[in-house]
């Protein structure tokens, strides 16, 4: 089985925005910093690098499309061959809440509705579109989202 990993999320505010009404937050509190990519084949790690090693842009939160040619380009595979994509940010309804009130030092209360919209578009907006517009990917690969410290 070959997984590939990556962290980094380009519009981690413009998102909150426009699903719980945030403005003005730092992308860094949202889905932290430090982009970058793994792959493992067989439970065995094959590559990894972060995207400031391409970009020169310390601290980036973009979406590691360097970071992730270089991990496909060591294995000597194409996105294609990836059977599993994994994003190491659980949100749950938890971890937004708990998000919300560092960022804000206050619970804002009432967000059940908004997260619930959240739930049924975070797979798309974390995963699926940002793969497929970045590789003009059109297969079908699982995914997942995983506690970061798993």
């Amino acid at each position: 089985m070959i997984v590939l990993g990556y962290n980094g999320f380009s519009h981690s505010a413009a998102f909150f925005d426009i699903y719980f009404g945030m403005r003005g937050i730092d992308k860094h509190q949202l889905a932290g910093h430090d982009a970058s990519a793994a792959l493992f084949k067989d439970g065995i790690l094959v590559a990894a690098a972060e995207e400031e090693r391409f970009s020169r842009i310390k601290k980036t939160s973009d979406f590691p499309k360097n970071a992730i040619n270089y991990c496909l380009a060591e294995a000597g595979i194409s996105l294609k061959e990836v059977d599993y994509i994994a994003i190491p940010w659980d949100f749950n309804e938890q971890v937004v809440s708990e998000t919300v009130r560092d960022i804000f030092g206050a619970d804002l209360g009432g967000l059940s509705k908004q997260f619930q919209a959240f739930e049924q578009v975070k797979n798309m907006y974390f995963i699926a579109v940002p793969v497929c517009i970045k590789y003009n990917f059109r297969g079908n690969v699982e995914s997942s989202f995983v506690h970061h410290q798993e």
